[in-house]
């Protein structure tokens, strides 16, 4: 049983109150920014990935023009890429936006990663086709899922702001230990 009238329960709820108006403010504040921060991660990842699948089928398609699975440069693996994309539109328009990615991920490629081993040098060919359609197919697959995240952050958002905020309870009375003594 608490004693609403006592001077330091009024005091212990002035600060609870102060305290949970600090805590709705930063509630109503943050949460967007992280999920502004959150979506933002998530993009850049995302384009770094279809950057790197971009770079990956660029280099499939050089080895594929040269006719062996040879030595690759990422500049090579690029200009391989905008070729091989000539009938993707999406994947255009990604090459044409993301270019920095693109150069960053220039950079993180071993051109050993991209070499095609086959067993009979007839089915070069082949392994080399396969490659780059998975590695296209894959990129756009990644591109989707990033549309699919940008639909949805705004329900995101709006379920953030609609969420019940911190509350706070006093759940004892300093008062009750008083009394038994």
């Amino acid at each position: 049983m608490m004693n609403e009238d006592c001077e330091c329960v009024r005091r212990l709820r002035e600060i609870a109150d102060t305290r949970l108006v600090e805590a709705r403010r930063l509630f109503e504040r943050e949460l967007p920014n992280r999920l502004d921060a959150f979506a933002a991660a998530m993009k850049e990842g995302a384009v770094q990935l279809v950057a790197r699948r971009l770079l990956r089928a660029g280099a499939y398609r050089a080895a594929l023009d040269r006719g062996s699975g040879g030595q690759v440069t990422p500049q090579t693996a690029l200009a391989a890429a905008s070729r091989a994309i000539t009938q993707r539109p999406r994947l255009q328009e990604f090459v044409t936006a993301n270019r920095e990615a693109l150069f960053q991920q220039m950079g993180m490629i071993d051109p050993l990663d991209f070499r095609i081993t086959v067993r009979a040098r007839k089915r070069f060919r082949e392994a080399s086709g396969g490659h780059i359609v998975t590695e296209l197919d894959a990129a756009e697959r990644l591109l989707k899922q990033l549309d699919h995240l940008e639909k949805r952050l705004p329900a995101w958002k709006s379920y953030a702001r609609s969420a019940e905020t911190p509350h706070l309870e006093i759940i004892t009375d300093i008062h009750e230990g008083q009394e038994r003594e």
